[in-house]
């Protein structure tokens, strides 16, 4: 009964590369309601996680996480796309000093990397899209001018 969020690509959390924290290698990982082929056997991943509820097997999962009450779905069923922008640019060294260009700012992880790159300090950030209105919207998240938009 818990509200939580519960990551889409599900790993062992034992092999080498997830001790790596190179998560998207392991053999034994496949998204979820998908078939892996790993090591020459057939396996059925979990249950879809688009939907009310799901049964996650581990109680100390690293693949599901609580959810707050001012989180609402909507907003956690962008998670992974923010956590994907966030490792980006961290694995990137965005920082202070630093000068980013994001193709295609309008799009969910797009966004999320202008914002985040705002919050780690980076001195500008250029975002490319086609649609202008959309990008006038990335373009006020900062009134300082670390966030220049080009259609």
């Amino acid at each position: 009964g818990d509200r939580v969020y519960v990551d889409p690509q599900p790993t062992c959390g034992t092999c080498h590369y997830f001790r790596q924290r190179r998560k998207s290698l392991c053999v034994n990982c496949c998204f979820r309601e998908s078939i892996s082929l790993s090591s020459q056997r057939v396996r059925r991943c979990a249950p879809a996680t688009i939907r009310s509820t799901v049964r996650v097997h581990h109680i100390a999962s690293p693949d599901f996480a609580a959810l707050p009450p001012s989180i609402g779905f909507a907003t956690a069923s962008r998670l992974g796309y923010i956590g994907a922008s966030f490792a980006g640019l961290k694995k990137a060294i965005v920082g202070p000093g630093k000068t980013l260009l994001i193709n295609g700012a309008t799009g969910i992880s797009g966004y999320a990397a202008v914002a985040i790159a705002l919050g780690l300090g980076c001195t500008k950030t250029s975002g490319i899209r086609r649609n202008k209105i959309h990008l006038a919207v990335v373009g006020d998240l900062s009134k300082s001018g670390r966030v220049v938009t080009v259609s």
